[in-house]
């Protein structure tokens, strides 16, 4: 994997790549991101909501 020096400014041709990348290494670590532009289209990157598995109220436990 090439190593990126985060001094300069990067350029990216296709930024759904990238994000695709982002998502794709933080599944592996057991993360999910939302990725969205603002209204200045900068791309915000922030954790998802966790599901939570609801459990019915008549189940027995």
């Amino acid at each position: 994997m090439a190593r990126i020096d985060l001094n300069k400014d990067i350029k990216v041709a296709d930024m759904q790549a990238v994000l695709s990348a982002i998502r794709s290494e933080a599944a592996v670590h057991g993360l999910r991101l939302e990725l969205a532009p603002d209204e200045n289209n900068v791309w915000i990157i922030r954790p998802a909501p966790q599901k939570t598995e609801s459990t019915s109220k008549g189940a027995l436990q």
